[in-house]
């Protein structure tokens, strides 16, 4: 069979939407990679791989727009990939989005099977078109290390009397996706207590780290309350998760005052001394929540 046949099965395959009909178009040691595997997949790794994307995909498709024969064994094929995603991918919650995918696959074919497919597409372009961010950053840069971040502000405008500060170190990639889950998790029960007024979470490495503010002191101790959060401390405690945890609960010794730049004179005015207003007469702008926006 020329390989150009071949390849339209293999792409017929993928529009069945059955994970092991794609790995049975390899041959016994026949490889796929992609951007998003991370290294060559032999089977059963193609099927789990494609039964993943199906998963996330249930509508997945391939739109192929061309595809050129090189010699009696080679095929560059290029396509579009379509479908919504309905399904959880990588961790993330389904985006309800639409996606048009370009990519082109190298293709080559030994006795009728495929000996190894090489997949390219913009990943950036994939996180995008399903409304993720997608930022690049080095992991470092002289004495700066960087990673991300996340945020939870309720809205309410209450000054912080306590600041609780917890990090754990995981052991693994695995572990990293675990100690995220379970954060927010956590932090999602949080929300909701009395006295709760904002959360930042930022990762760098496998250093996960949590800043949690509070109205007062005693309330920084509702986390031991929170059944999700001994669960997690009891899995660290039997050695099944991270390799080490810190936690502490500050109290603010020196408040500056909250200050807000005047509309009419420019001045930098203290919220609160000035009751609500400038030096100059002005009512001040609303105050911002302390921490930051909550847009």
């Amino acid at each position: 069979m020329p390989a150009l046949d071949v390849v339209h099965q293999y792409f017929g395959a993928w529009n069945s939407r059955d994970g092991a009909a794609v790995a049975a178009m390899f041959g016994a040691s026949g490889t796929y990679e992609d951007p998003a595997t991370g290294r060559p997949l032999e089977s059963p790794g193609i099927a789990a791989y494609a039964s993943g994307l199906f998963a996330a995909f249930p509508d997945l498709r391939f739109e192929v727009v061309s595809a050129m024969a090189s010699g009696q064994s080679s095929v560059a094929a290029e396509w579009v990939m379509h479908g919504t995603n309905s399904g959880p991918l990588a961790g993330n919650p389904p985006s309800g989005r639409t996606i048009a995918l370009p990519g082109v696959d190298i293709v080559h074919v030994a006795d009728e099977y495929l000996a190894s497919v090489r997949g390219y597409f913009d990943q950036r372009a994939f996180l995008e078109q399903l409304g993720l961010q997608v930022m690049a950053l080095p992991p470092n840069r002289g004495p700066l290390s960087f990673g991300w971040a996340s945020r939870v502000q309720p809205g309410r405008p209450a000054r912080p009397g306590a600041i609780s500060l917890t990090w754990m170190d995981a052991r693994s990639a695995s572990e990293d996706q675990e100690v995220l889950d379970r954060a927010q998790t956590v932090v999602t029960e949080l929300a909701a207590r009395p006295g709760f007024l904002a959360f930042l979470g930022a990762s760098i490495g496998h250093r996960h780290h949590t800043i949690t503010a509070w109205e007062r002191p005693e309330h920084a101790t509702q986390v031991h309350q929170s059944a999700a959060h001994q669960v997690a401390a009891q899995r660290f405690l039997a050695g099944e998760l991270g390799a080490a945890t810190y936690s502490s609960v500050w109290v603010p010794a020196a408040p500056a005052g909250l200050r807000v730049r005047c509309e009419d004179c420019g001045a930098m005015a203290d919220y609160a001394r000035g009751d609500g207003h400038c030096a100059c007469g002005r009512a001040l702008p609303a105050p911002p929540l302390y921490w930051w926006r909550g847009q």
